[in-house]
């Protein structure tokens, strides 16, 4: 018996003692689906050295990586960059803990220094990193960010001094919602950039920026930007911010230019953008943005563009002759002190001229003076800045004179306005993704007088359903510059067809299935689900009488189809709403 006691001790206390762990031109991918993070190195190298049989051991380890891809939220943030790193890790295998106590690595040629720790948790991470590069080159910089900046780097020649400062620290555990700190701190001394070996170059740049991202929320966001100057030639752009928060910032900023854009762009070599003009401007800014309690930031500014000229990929012609002389002015913090003045603020596209001069007086009860005049080609000016998923057609031409006082509008002392003109639409033409077909304003010519904007005669159109409105909308200028502005108007609607089924817009809303305790694991499905209830807005006080002599709605026909709708302080009531259906005649009143 003790032979045998002595053997079973023997086997219970034998275990593998590993001193040394190699890994010669690998593929290795890590997809995170949590937190959306992947990665994948290919070409991997590494060696590494520790007595892994320990519970708490020292891992030292150099690896080679041919090709490392970073994506966070399928974007790109790392692409074919090669890495050579030497690092030291604390690995406690009871915890599941790491601790990176020193990484020295290069990231293509930019030498980056990393230390922190990593905690696998019950629900979630523990993180501390540390990520930092001191006195690198700029050119080096470049060289680890995303792919698509590699072409211009090709053609570019940069110099200066880099100090880049990265920290993530904090738990993530998103089933209680919480998240790390992320700080970001960069610094460029002495920049030098020249694209193409342009006539003026960027020189004297020089940044200094800290941007806080507490837990990982945008609403706590703060960004320091100590000093942001640059020279071209013997012009100049100097400014610092500090912004803190996202719905109501606090804002402090001084800027001070008289820049050449062309020379400017052309220096830096931003990519399918034209940009031309005389910038001369400074001002100063301090105070809080908070639309909802009145405050707006004390300022004094002053902004003049001459000859401004942009040209983007996305239409062969340019907006030329851009003109915009501009000054702000608010001296108590509050919008009843707010001035602002734009003359004149002018363009030409397309060989059209448009111009607008203005004078916005005490935002809390806008004072306001306007001239505006010309014609614009929607659909044009609308390809220089094209946004995926809406498209637009068509022109509108304007020639109107605004002023008056947002008070004599909301209390009806409409003689003391002087309100004329004429805005006329022709052939607009809205696609959207949020609608089946297009919509289309065949003709309509808006009479604005006083504070009132009469139509006669508008026709639309939308697939095969066909509209004529008359009639007129009221406190439409107060109702558009503020959110407490109510929206008056009457107004009827005439068709000889509707198709209703147009207008349906199918959602597929991803929704994942309960995991039954008897199986081990399910995948999330999509399904057509119906969500959410239309809500009638409070702004709105419209009368709406509609006649259509036939409508389809779900496959059935409706005839003589007619209705009054009146929508009041967030409540629509229809009257005396009815249609005729296979030869019976239905009547309805409905409140909403």
């Amino acid at each position: 018996y003790e032979e045998e006691d002595a053997t079973k001790e023997k086997e219970e206390s034998s275990a593998i003692k590993l001193e040394r762990i190699e890994i010669i031109n690998s593929q290795m991918i890590y997809d995170d689906k949590s937190t959306q993070l992947h990665f994948d190195a290919f070409g991997f190298n590494y060696l590494g050295k520790g007595d892994l049989s320990q519970d708490i051991f020292d891992l030292y380890s150099k690896a080679k990586i041919e090709k490392l891809n970073v994506l966070y939220e399928n974007e790109h943030y790392l692409m074919n960059k090669k890495v050579d790193a030497d690092l030291i890790t604390k690995i406690n295998v009871n915890s599941l803990s790491f601790v990176f106590e020193q990484n020295d690595l290069m990231i293509n040629q930019l030498p980056v220094d990393f230390k922190g720790k990593f905690d696998f948790l019950k629900d979630g991470y523990n993180m501390d990193f540390i990520v930092k590069s001191t006195e690198s080159n700029l050119k080096d910089l470049f060289t680890a960010f995303p792919p698509k900046y590699i072409t211009w780097l090709s053609k570019t020649e940069l110099k200066g001094k880099t100090d880049l400062l990265l920290t993530l620290k904090g738990k993530y555990i998103e089933s209680k919602a919480i998240a790390p700190d992320l700080n970001l701190d960069l610094k460029i001394k002495d920049g030098f950039i020249n694209y193409n070996k342009s006539a003026f170059p960027v020189s004297n740049l020089n940044l200094d920026i800290s941007t806080k991202l507490p837990s990982l929320n945008p609403d706590l966001l703060i960004v320091d930007a100590k000093n942001l100057a640059l020279n071209v030639n013997k012009d100049y752009l100097k400014s610092k911010f500090y912004v803190k928060g996202m719905k109501t910032p606090e804002i402090d900023a001084v800027f001070n230019s008289k820049i050449d854009l062309e020379k400017l762009n052309n220096a830096l070599g931003i990519p399918d953008f034209e940009l031309k003009g005389m910038l001369i401007g400074e001002g100063k800014a301090k105070g809080k943005y908070d639309s909802k309690n009145k405050f707006f930031p004390i300022t004094n500014a002053n902004i003049n563009l001459k000859s401004g000229y942009i040209k983007t990929k996305y239409y062969p012609n340019p907006i030329t002759n851009i003109n915009i002389l501009t000054t702000i002015e608010n001296q108590k913090g509050t919008f009843e002190d707010l001035k602002v003045s734009l003359k004149p603020a002018e363009f030409t596209f397309e060989g059209k001229p448009v111009f607008v001069e203005a004078q916005l007086d005490n935002f809390d009860d806008l004072t306001y003076d306007i001239k505006a005049k010309g014609t614009l080609d929607i659909s044009k000016i609308y390809k220089v800045f094209s946004q995926k998923g809406l498209g637009i057609d068509g022109f509108i031409k304007a020639d109107v004179v605004l002023k008056g006082k947002q008070s004599d509008a909301e209390k009806g002392n409409y003689s003391k306005l002087h309100n004329k003109g004429t805005l006329e639409l022709r052939n607009i033409l809205i696609a959207t993704e949020y609608l089946p077909k297009k919509f289309l304003i065949k003709e309509g010519i808006f009479k604005i007088n006083q504070d009132k904007m009469s139509f006669n005669n508008f026709l639309a159109a939308y697939g095969q359903s066909d509209f004529r409105m008359n009639g007129y909308l009221q406190n439409v200028f107060n109702f558009a510059t503020t959110d407490t502005g109510i929206l008056r108007g009457a107004f009827t609607l005439n068709s000889t067809y509707i198709n209703a089924d147009e207008f349906m817009s199918k959602t597929e809303v991803a929704t994942a299935n309960p995991t039954p305790t008897t199986m081990p694991e399910t995948k999330s499905t999509t399904t057509k689900v119906e969500t959410g209830v239309i809500i009638v807005p409070s702004n709105l006080d419209l009368k709406f009488q509609a006649n259509a002599q036939k409508v389809n709605f779900n496959e059935l026909t409706l005839n003589q189809a007619k209705g009054t709708i009146n929508i009041k302080k967030g409540v629509l009531t229809m009257q005396n709403t009815g249609f005729n259906l296979i030869g019976c005649s239905v009547t309805m009143n409905a409140k909403y």
